[in-house]
């Protein structure tokens, strides 16, 4: 049962993470709210964020927002889920390299 917390903390918080970021205003164009360049205009800004920061953690391989036109940090988001290897719920993983992040986690964050 911990995996699955465990799961859910790491798509809750990248997903936190991207939404704040992409929900701040942009002062180089003009304070401009809200950013939509890159992202599906019928589903918005959060969904298309969710979106993608939940396809990179599962490696389902579904696209609805360009991540080069999130902002930086929530770039980072769907960017450091590819670097766990999309071990979230399940995804394929990259199978070693999957395993010692599932061991990495873990050792980090054991009480």
């Amino acid at each position: 049962m911990g995996v699955v917390w465990r799961d859910v903390g790491v798509i809750g918080c990248t997903f936190a993470l991207a939404w704040w970021s992409e929900s701040q205003p942009n002062p180089v164009v003009g304070n401009i709210q809200p950013l939509l360049e890159g992202k599906e205009v019928r589903f918005g800004v959060m969904n298309s964020v969710l979106w993608g920061v939940a396809t990179t953690g599962t490696s389902c391989g579904a696209v609805n927002a360009m991540h080069d036109s999130f902002t930086p940090l929530a770039g980072l988001a769907p960017l450091w889920n590819l670097m766990l290897g999309c071990i979230v719920f399940g995804g394929v993983g990259a199978g070693l390299y999957g395993i010692l992040m599932h061991v990495l986690i873990a050792v980090s964050s054991r009480d």
